[in-house]
C-alpha cells in the first residue's frame, strides 16, 4: 500500500462522515489539492520528514542496456 492510497482513503473517510453521498472520485480531487498534508503524514509514519528516497545525489540511477540492434522480422507469404 502506498502513502497516496492511505492518504486518499483517509480523505474519503472524512468526506463520508460529512456527507454520505461523498464519492471516491471527490476524495481524489480533494487529496490532489491537499498534497502538502501528505508529506507530513508520510514523515510521521516513517520518521524521516522530507528526506528523499533516491540517495545522496537525488538523481535516478541510469541502467545501461546493451546497444544491440534488433533486426526487423519480415513475414513471408
Amino acid at each position: 500500500m502506498t502513502a497516496w492510497n492511505d492518504f486518499t482513503k483517509k480523505i474519503f473517510a472524512e468526506g463520508r462522515k460529512r456527507d454520505p453521498t461523498f464519492m471516491f472520485k471527490d476524495a481524489l480531487k480533494e487529496a490532489s489539492k491537499r498534497k502538502s498534508e501528505m508529506t507530513g503524514m508520510i514523515g510521521s509514519m516513517i520518521g524521516t520528514k522530507g528526506k528523499s528516497k533516491r540517495g545522496r545525489s537525488g538523481k535516478k540511477s541510469k541502467k545501461r542496456h546493451g546497444t544491440r540492434k534488433h533486426k526487423s522480422r519480415k513475414h513471408k507469404k
